[in-house]
């Protein structure tokens, strides 16, 4: 089970939408606390690529991985960038969880779960323009 989330990481590691999206089965879905909502087949890439856009560089780190029947549960670290309008780079972490039905060594269903505020506040700390 625990290959689904090593391909899940990996997809974001290698900045791909479509490899984030072949970590599911056909018909996985996905959500957290940015999505709101049930996403599911195209929508994952779309989500990953809009994520990638805004956040530069980015790395996932996987702190803890527990299986149990069909579920996996694993703690995750991003480190990352985001762009000010002049392409400077300012740091960004972000740490989490996700919680994950597996069925046939794919990922069937995804919740993710982190902080919102710790986002929104990295966010702006962000310089409008580097000085």
């Amino acid at each position: 089970m625990s290959d689904a989330v090593h391909a899940f990481i990996a997809g974001w590691n290698a900045h791909s939408p479509k490899a984030v999206r072949e970590a599911f089965a056909d018909d996985g879905r996905v959500t957290d606390p940015m999505i709101g909502r049930w996403i599911s087949g195209p929508d994952i890439e779309v989500a990953v690529q809009r994520a990638l856009d805004r956040y530069r560089d980015v790395a996932f780190t996987l702190v803890s991985i527990t299986e149990h029947a069909d579920r996996v549960t694993f703690e995750w670290r991003l480190d990352a960038r985001v762009a000010t309008p002049d392409d400077h780079r300012v740091p960004f972490v972000l740490e989490g969880c996700d919680v994950c039905r597996v069925r046939d060594g794919k990922l069937v269903e995804l919740r993710g779960y982190f902080d919102r505020a710790a986002i929104m506040e990295q966010l702006e700390a962000v310089p409008s323009s580097a000085g």
